[in-house]
């Protein structure tokens, strides 16, 4: 069982690490080293003299299935490729390769230091208890995670704090309490991950990202936020988010052919917020957008929560491009426009 793009976020796994994973390219196992997948001994130690091992050059660092306990943080350096059998999308599910926090005292279960960093089906089980993040992305560039799983943190899922071309492909990221994705992800692409509940899906930082053909659902506030320039946003799929599905916070940003199914579901969220698609900057490209705001499929999710399909805020924002979107079924306007935008060009849309 595994999961590509557009993997299902109730029924498919992450357990396809494909060309990156497996055992016959493995440099070093783990179990070498001492580290046991018990569940019980703690596996810190262990697994950090494997990768320090291969670290002088660069390698690959395999984990077969098994729970491995950490009370320490992972450390990666350039060149480490850590790599396991793949991770259920479940948490409580006990398949594959999975680091699980045993201290609450931990700030990242993983912190990556190095450039040319590769994860790939590996299953990353936190405490939500703790104030702790899955992966942290430090000073490091080219880095890749795929197929793996980032699952209950008490923080934020995977964080970049700065560095540029980061690959982060066919993950399944879900109830973390803070954001599944922040920081600044420059020249970087994030595609075909499975987003699911906590605080907002992805922050953007800074850009340009490309955000292509993910699923977002069920968080509590916001799905998407643009708070870096010049980002694609390009056919995802957003469920249900408590807020807006895209807040566009900068400017030069191109929001296309996106679905957005009825945003505002949570009650406390003012009606503005209760929105498919949020604009509160300049120079942004609005196109070729859907949004379905009845629901008759899932009825624990509520019907009719959009208020609006797009909302230019005031604040004088100019230059912006809103064409051939589908907003006919906001309950109070498809498409709002604060007086004191200017040069906001509309056409060819659904209302």
């Amino acid at each position: 069982m595994s999961i590509g793009l557009g993997a299902s976020s109730k029924n498919g796994t992450a357990s396809d690490p494909g060309k990156d994973g497996g055992m016959a390219g493995a440099d070093v196992l783990v179990k070498d080293f001492g580290a046991k997948g018990d569940g019980k001994k703690d596996d810190s130690r262990a697994i950090q003299k494997a990768i320090d091992h291969v670290r002088e050059n660069g390698g690959r660092v395999y984990l077969p299935s098994g729970n491995y306990l950490l009370k320490e943080p992972l450390v990666l350096p350039q060149g480490v490729q850590l790599v396991g059998s793949g991770s259920s999308n479940r948490y409580e599910f006990n398949r594959g390769s999975n680091l699980v926090q045993g201290s609450p005292d931990m700030k990242h279960v993983i912190r990556i230091t190095g450039k040319d960093v590769l994860i790939s089906g590996i299953g990353i089980k936190g405490d939500q208890r703790s104030a702790t993040d899955g992966i942290l992305i430090d000073s490091a560039d080219y880095v890749t995670i795929s197929h793996s799983l980032v699952a209950h943190m008490g923080r934020h899922g995977i964080v970049s704090n700065t560095g540029v071309v980061h690959r982060i492909l066919s993950n399944v990221i879900y109830q973390c309490q803070g954001n599944a994705l922040e920081g600044t992800f420059w020249d970087s692409i994030i595609s075909g991950n499975d987003v699911g509940y906590g605080k907002l899906g992805i922050l953007v930082k800074g850009g340009p990202t490309r955000i292509i053909g993910n699923k977002f659902w069920l968080q509590n506030e916001h799905a998407i936020w643009l708070a870096g320039q010049k980002s694609i946003v390009l056919g995802n799929d957003i469920q249900y988010a408590g807020g807006i599905g895209i807040y566009m916070n900068a400017k030069d940003n191109i929001v296309d052919a996106n679905m957005i199914h009825c945003p505002g579901q949570n009650d406390a969220m003012p009606d503005y917020f209760r929105t498919a698609i949020y604009v509160n900057s300049s120079q942004n490209t609005i196109t070729s957008n859907r949004l379905v705001n009845e629901n008759n499929a899932e009825p624990s999710y509520k019907t009719k929560t959009a208020a609006y399909g797009i909302y230019v805020v005031e604040g004088g924002h100019t230059r912006i491009n809103i064409a051939n979107n589908d907003k006919s079924e906001a309950n109070l306007k498809p498409i709002f426009v604060a007086e004191s935008a200017d040069n906001v060009v509309i056409s060819g849309n659904f209302e």
